[in-house]
């Protein structure tokens, strides 16, 4: 069995193996360690180990998950090549495993938990960062946009290379996890900050979020009502604290009897005719190796 151990300047040292459970923990670490990187806070975190196969690929797959500062666009670069050489996964540079490209969505469909899996899932995906938008308040935290006084919404940030995935293929996977009939609501989460939310960022997404809206309101899946999901500026996006990334990761237990009490599966069965299932979820986060 081979163990991965990082470490990083918190000092944070840990040996795993190679199990599913443990497996999972190793790229939570990861991600969480990165995104620390990233706002700039900490040194690059160093991983010291000989790899598995399976693991390598879960690795390199969480290096592209950084979230860079948008004034230093060189840093997410040079942190993805060090960790994939690190990992011994490829010699080839970075902007190979996540495009020369990469174009941002955010999207509000209710509990941003349960809207992380269904984007991880898709092929050209490079991130998912839950998080708040479409509020005035500065800095939210969780407590303060449940309370419902900010205006927020939680919502999800995509970040995807578009030359794998269009931004309108994005706009069908998120009419799939959602209820755009609900008012203020999105299945058993109710107050304005749960809310149904498409925020484009350009008149081009803008103009592709209308039309998307304007195809399902006109095909009649949701039925003959009205679709509430608003088409709005997406302005500033907060990401949320750290627990909350990768939830169904971090705590999958918590995370299905959430979502199974909810009644969001209940519902999009009823609409799509399949229930994403826990097992399918899964396996999306395992690497094939």
């Amino acid at each position: 069995m081979s163990a991965l151990t990082l470490v990083n300047p918190l000092r944070i040292s840990k040996p795993y193996g190679d199990s599913l459970s443990t497996g999972r923990k190793v790229e939570s670490e990861v991600r969480s360690a990165l995104r620390v990187k990233a706002a700039g806070r900490l040194n690059a975190p160093h991983i010291v180990s000989q790899i598995g196969g399976s693991q390598e690929k879960r690795i390199t797959r969480c290096a592209r998950d950084v979230q860079e500062p948008s004034d230093q666009p060189k840093r997410r670069e040079l942190l993805l090549t060090g960790i994939s050489l690190l990992c011994g996964a490829s010699m080839t540079p970075a902007k190979s495993l996540a495009g020369d490209l990469v174009e941002k969505a955010v999207f509000a469909g209710g509990c941003f938990w349960c809207m992380e899996p269904p984007f991880d899932k898709v092929e050209g995906i490079i991130s998912t960062v839950s998080g708040y938008c479409g509020g005035k308040e500065l800095k939210p935290t969780y407590e303060m946009v449940s309370s419902g006084a900010t205006g927020h919404i939680e919502s999800l940030e995509v970040q995807y290379d578009p030359s794998k995935v269009t931004y309108e293929e994005l706009l069908d996977v998120y009419w799939h996890q959602i209820n755009p009939t609900q008012k203020n609501q999105q299945f058993c989460d109710r107050g304005t900050q749960y809310r149904s939310a498409i925020f484009f960022n350009s008149p081009e997404q803008k103009k592709a979020a209308e039309a998307s809206k304007k195809r399902y309101q006109q095909s009649g899946v949701f039925g003959k009502g009205d679709l509430y999901t608003e088409v709005v500026p997406v302005g500033q996006f907060w990401p949320a604290e750290e627990y909350h990334q990768d939830y169904y990761i971090k705590n999958p237990d918590r995370y299905y009897y959430y979502r199974g009490r909810c009644g969001r599966d209940q519902y999009l069965n009823s609409i799509w005719g399949q229930t994403p299932s826990k097992k399918a979820i899964t396996e999306s986060t395992e690497v094939m190796g």
